[in-house]
């Protein structure tokens, strides 16, 4: 297990977080031929923001996989021997969460903590809405690469930020959709569908889906998840008082939120490095691990699912009463999922992609083929009729 550190200071991550005037002065364009997909029309922008950020040429650049909502590249500096990340986010017009800040008071905290598997960061600019951070060995793994040892990994990362000491919990903030509540984890899904009703496009097919699919599956679940919760309520003894309103401080977690395979960087050896925090803070363990076990991404075979849950709990120091959340809001968290695969039906959230991807996306075709992810997912909800699949 982690040994972990006990610097807590609640400014140490605003360090380096440049907020220098910008544009930096014309300069003579630097000698490119060995880029790679970065170095052509509007992307040249980006290049001379991160060398004025770093103070060094590029030599090369590499876009690496980028996920749904940011870019990433593989930078190699003329007077620099060992190549670094840097990262742009997306603006406050496309995503109002402030993801650099998160990230990087996320890494730095962890740092601080004597995390090893993920990056450091360098140097980052607020009002450009770009980082640095060092470069961590590996690859992004298959699914054909995960097996028991993985599963350990992935479980001890986990346990290591539930054993972090409570005085270093105070420096975070909320994770993107804590959770609190049992009745905060419906009430998610409700703010989402008021958007799409709001501001969703495709309405007939968008709508048609929510009204005859959705809503119908959620009032099911719903009814599930309040016998369950009044059930658990009665069952608990009198010290737990909390359960049904605020969490208690002590008992939430430093959660990635977006956490799992799909964000890490698998090594020769079998280690892992965890990358993309940028919905961190603290939350609600049950939320940490129901998401982990439904994220439609994440890669966790079905037949390790068991023991990834089993890996955690017989290790992440809290009470019962706590973890038994984790039937509670299960049924509940995957439908708030099937939403998510939806996001694309939001116009900032379909520009946000085409922004991570760096080109123009076909979007009748992104669209249909998001409401097909989402009605797998509906699918398994229904199959399980309230049931918690992982006992």
């Amino acid at each position: 297990m982690l040994k972990l550190a006990r610097n807590c200071s609640n400014h140490f991550w605003m360090i380096n977080c440049s907020q220098n005037s910008w544009p930096p002065d014309t300069k003579e364009t630097p000698n490119h031929e060995n880029d790679v997909g970065l170095f052509h029309g509007k992307k040249n922008a980006i290049l001379y923001k991160f060398e004025y950020l770093t103070g060094n040429n590029i030599l090369s650049a590499k876009s690496l996989d980028n996920g749904r909502n940011s870019r990433v590249w593989k930078l190699t500096f003329v007077d620099q021997a060992s190549p670094i990340v840097g990262k742009e986010y997306p603006s406050n017009s496309m995503d109002n969460r402030k993801r650099l800040e998160a990230e990087w008071h996320g890494f730095s905290f962890l740092n601080s903590n004597g995390f090893t598997n993920i990056p450091k960061p360098l140097k980052c600019s607020i009002k450009e809405q770009i980082a640095t951070y060092s470069l961590l060995p590996g690859s992004p793994p298959t699914i054909d690469c995960i097996g028991i040892n993985e599963i350990q990994n992935i479980s001890n990362f986990i346990v290591d930020l539930s054993h972090l000491p409570i005085k270093c919990k105070e420096s975070l903030k909320p994770a993107s959709d804590a959770c609190y509540t049992l009745e905060s984890f419906p009430t998610l899904i409700h703010q989402r569908l008021s958007r799409f009703y709001k501001e969703g496009i495709y309405k007939d097919l968008l709508f048609t889906f929510l009204e005859k699919e959705f809503i119908p599956t959620l009032k099911k679940e719903y009814k599930q998840f309040c016998i369950k919760k009044s059930k658990y309520t009665n069952q608990i003894d009198q010290n737990a008082k909390h359960f049904d309103t605020d969490i208690p401080f002590t008992y939430l977690i430093p959660s990635p939120s977006d956490f799992g395979f799909h964000n890490t960087l698998l090594n020769k050896d079998g280690a892992l490095n965890f990358v993309d925090f940028e919905f961190f803070g603290w939350d609600d363990p049950a939320k940490l691990i129901c998401d982990t076990l439904i994220h439609p991404g994440n890669l966790i075979p079905e037949k390790f699912k068991s023991l990834f849950l089993s890996q955690v709990l017989s290790h992440i120091p809290l009470p019962e009463y706590v973890l038994s959340r984790i039937k509670i809001v299960y049924g509940i968290t995957a439908l708030k999922w099937c939403l998510i695969l939806l996001n694309e039906f939001i116009p900032s959230n379909f520009n946000r992609r085409i922004f991570s991807k760096g080109e123009e996306l076909n979007q009748t075709e992104v669209l249909n083929h998001q409401m097909e992810k989402a009605r797998m997912m509906l699918k398994q909800v229904n199959d399980l009729d309230g049931n918690f699949p992982y006992e």
